[in-house]
């Protein structure tokens, strides 16, 4: 995937995490919709499945923790 001008980065971060926060509209029926505040993206295409992956990615500022497992295991 292609970095973009529209995600944003986060200092403390894995260097390929990012997150495209989305303009969600009138918010005046939030019962009736779902509603998405940001969308996140992996520019290594392994992006975080679960809240304990974008845990491990917001506190891996170096190296994708994924990469670094897969290096660790060769």
């Amino acid at each position: 995937m292609e970095d973009q001008a529209r995600f944003r980065r986060h200092k403390g971060a894995c260097p390929f995490y990012r997150e495209n926060w989305v303009n969600s509209g009138d918010l005046e029926d939030i019962e009736d919709r779902e509603v998405v505040l940001y969308e996140i993206y992996c520019l290594k295409d392994t992006p975080p499945l679960t809240v304990a992956e974008q845990t491990r990615c917001m506190s891996s500022p170096r190296i994708c923790w994924r990469l670094k497992a897969r290096q660790t295991a060769s």
